[in-house]
């Protein structure tokens, strides 16, 4: 089974064409490909030749903050990641690479008189498919069609109504959001699915999905 791959990187000698933006921004372009291997297949050669789907090419502007900061690049990454159809299970990896190398690049010296900062994004997603039973090419329009469904924002008044408890216990819980911890005795944010979030992150999060970024758990839109 071929593993899932995330690279990002600035290319080098590329410089936007559009270098008049008046905010620091990044223009990143995203080219997925999409393996499709049999699965249950008593071949041993069936995963040698997987159907590999035509690339998927996506570009995206996005202010630097929304990239760099804690709160908001989980929510904004994976918005970019569900636009191109990239199930929500193997997003959690690509963010976190994605999020360190926009970093990278924003603290690089050689940017710093840069207002739109380029970077590539390659994606490769594996997916197990019933060959015997549906070809590939319907396949691949379901999970399209699963991948880009429910991910509308939530009503805000289903955001303003999230139940607000203090962190107790022994042990410290983390935001899957931003990474960081949830201390105890501080206050979090409860989905109704009973996963803890920072407020910030979360709010941020659900103004772009409605899902619930552990389960998928939906939010009313």
């Amino acid at each position: 089974m071929f593993p899932h791959l995330c690279e990002a990187w600035q290319p080098q000698d590329s410089v936007p064409q559009e270098t008049l933006s008046q905010r620091d921004e990044f223009l990143i372009e995203i080219y997925a490909n999409f393996v499709y291997v049999r699965m249950g297949s008593d071949d041993p050669d069936s995963s040698s030749n997987p159907h590999i789907s035509p690339t998927t090419y996506k570009p995206f502007r996005h202010s630097r903050d929304h990239l760099i900061r804690d709160a908001t690049s989980w929510s904004t990454i994976s918005s970019m990641l569900s636009q191109v159809n990239v199930p929500y299970h193997v997003q959690p990896l690509m963010i976190r690479k994605i999020h360190e190398a926009a970093r990278s690049i924003a603290n690089a010296s050689v940017n710093k008189d840069l207002r739109t900062l380029p970077m590539v994004v390659s994606i490769r997603v594996v997916q197990e498919v019933p060959g015997e039973t549906l070809p590939v090419p319907e396949v691949q329009a379901e999970l399209m069609s699963v991948h880009a469904s429910g991910s509308g924002a939530a009503s805000w008044s289903s955001i303003q109504a999230l139940e607000k408890v203090k962190v107790g216990g022994g042990s410290e819980e983390k935001c899957v959001i931003c990474l960081d911890r949830i201390m105890v005795g501080s206050e979090a944010v409860r989905m109704p699915c009973l996963h803890n979030y920072h407020e910030e992150c979360i709010v941020n999060w659900l103004q772009r999905s409605n899902l619930c970024p552990l389960c998928r758990f939906p939010m009313p839109m």
